[in-house]
């Protein structure tokens, strides 16, 4: 049940601390699924297909901000999981986590144990969903 998609922005090429984020998730036990440098149909196709309890997306300039709230966006529109948890991540949240749900995530985690511990907390809304059902 703990399954996170971790990716880059659609047209980001930054990949570094996404992979530092994907080896926390993993060391505390989750099960990734990674996408680098996707095309948003690629997100789409991945959130639509399998259930993720969380979708993490990294950016490092904000010029990629535009691109990543269609990306949120689109998550939430096709997700299995009507309830998924959207995290971001990069150097453009640092001095301003807020602009994080102002683009539509749920919240941003500056660090990799930071990124555990926000996956955890969102963790539970979706598996309160999806054992209702």
């Amino acid at each position: 049940r703990r399954r996170a998609l971790i990716t880059t922005t659609p047209g980001e090429q930054h990949s570094f601390g996404n992979s530092i984020v994907q080896k926390f998730l993993r060391a505390s036990g989750w099960c990734i699924h990674s996408c680098i440098a996707p095309k948003l149909e690629d997100v789409s196709a991945v959130v639509a297909a399998d259930w993720f309890a969380v979708d993490g997306f990294s950016v490092s300039a904000d010029i990629h901000l535009g691109s990543l709230e269609k990306a949120i966006k689109r998550v939430r529109a096709v997700s299995v999981n009507p309830t998924v948890g959207i995290m971001v991540g990069g150097a453009c949240f640092a001095g301003r986590p807020e602009l994080a749900t102002d683009i539509g995530a749920d919240g941003t985690a500056l660090n990799g144990p930071a990124a555990v511990l926000l996956a955890k907390k969102l963790l539970v809304p979706s598996l309160a969903r999806r054992e209702h059902k």
